[in-house]
């Protein structure tokens, strides 16, 4: 049987079909919008780059930092896997992987270094995973191995630096679930872990959610989803609303998500192509603000994942995924507005979505979506990698 994540990889398709015959059959970002977009065109920056390959057939969609400047992890949508990346000895081990009969397929993931804690969205599953990790006993990060047998839920990949010590399921979204192949009105996709709160984006409904960061009174039997959490449900207005069904790509919307501090929020907007800049009274939506992008080398920016650069930063780097592409957003002291101040695209980029900054480099881990579509496509022997990019050389 078909897993969860196959409504979102088949509607995809209709996204690489486009792109592959030549310019995209629509834009989202154009439908209903009477924006006029001015139009930048930079110099494509490449030099620096470090990869790290994963294991073949790994289906990289998400990748978050971890507790040190050579940690990432590297989560997986079909595989429903964790792998963490040693950058210390370029190497990767797998940590996790939900081997049951439905496993939750991993959109966006996001590190909660408070409590050593990968945070996992579970797409149309409507489960936020926490996934609780410890140092590995008797294992150092100078693992030098570059890929790992399959481990079980909630347990981890011999030679990492961490293992699993718990997982804990939160159902985020209530009532019957979705369905493979059927149109589903939510879809959990990225997350952004805030001093108190979590929270995570709905690229369906115009809303996000916001869970209690610390889940320890919470806590159950592993693996099995706790409804006692207080999930909070944080309304987005009109900007956010569909037009037309909520499938997958016509119509998806929030992606990407980061807590600038304890009142404001930034999103992606996939579909438009822009920013939003939510402000907070608590876990209530003061107000919503749309911030425009221009279009990068004449296209339109594929905005997915994206890291802010360091605490109360005001520049963020951000995926454009189907662009292939990393801009770096430089936003106005108030995050009204923001301009595209560099833009990485070095050849061995392929559908990047979401960043992480570590060791000085800007981090994707490379999706591959346009080359192959996992479970519609063998995808078995496609290599996936870990790319690193220093933008102190790309961008001088």
């Amino acid at each position: 049987m078909m897993s969860a994540s196959a409504l979102r990889i088949v509607l995809c398709c209709i996204v690489v079909a486009a792109a592959l015959g030549g310019q995209p059959a629509f834009d989202a970002a154009d439908i209903g919008s009477s924006l006029v977009k001015q139009q930048v065109h930079l110099p494509i920056r490449r030099g620096g780059e470090w990869i790290v390959q994963l294991p073949k057939g790994s289906h990289a969609a998400s990748i978050t930092d971890g507790p040190t400047s050579s940690d990432l992890f590297v989560c997986t949508l079909v595989k429903s896997a964790v792998y963490h990346v040693n950058l210390a000895t370029n190497s990767t081990q797998l940590i996790y992987q939900d081997t049951s009969s439905d496993p939750l397929p991993i959109n966006g993931c996001a590190f909660d270094k408070k409590h050593l804690a990968l945070w996992a969205s579970g797409s149309i599953s409507g489960i936020a995973r926490v996934i609780y990790l410890k140092p590995a006993t008797g294992s150092s990060s100078s693992s030098s191995s570059s890929s790992s047998s399959s481990s079980s839920s909630g347990g981890g990949g011999g030679g990492s630096a961490y293992t699993v010590k718990d997982v804990l399921d939160v159902q985020v979204v209530k009532g019957e679930p979705c369905r493979p192949m059927q149109p589903c009105s939510y879809l959990l996709n990225e997350i952004a872990v805030g001093e108190a709160h979590v929270f995570i984006t709905d690229s369906f409904r115009p809303q996000l959610y916001a869970l209690p960061r610390d889940l320890a009174a919470f806590r159950g039997q592993q693996q099995q989803p706790v409804t006692a959490v207080p999930v909070a449900s944080l309304p987005l207005g009109p900007s956010f609303d569909c037009r037309g069904p909520c499938m997958a790509p016509w119509s998806e919307k929030a992606n990407g998500v980061a807590v600038v501090d304890n009142t404001t929020l930034l999103l992606s907007h996939w579909g438009r192509g822009n920013m939003f800049k939510v402000a907070l009274d608590g876990l209530r939506v003061k107000s919503v603000t749309e911030i425009q992008l221009p279009k990068v080398n004449g296209a339109k920016v594929w905005a997915d994942g994206f890291s802010m650069d360091g605490g109360a930063s005001t520049s963020a780097w951000l995926g454009s995924n189907f662009g292939s592409a990393v801009l770096r957003l430089d936003f106005a002291p108030d995050y009204s507005s923001a301009t595209v101040g560099c833009v990485l695209q070095p050849a061995q980029y392929s559908v990047p979505t979401r960043t992480a900054l570590a060791g000085g480099r800007v981090w994707v881990a490379n999706s591959h979506y346009l080359r192959c579509v996992p479970l519609l496509m063998d995808c078995s022997s496609q290599p996936y990698e870990v790319i690193g990019v220093d933008p102190a050389v790309a961008c001088a």
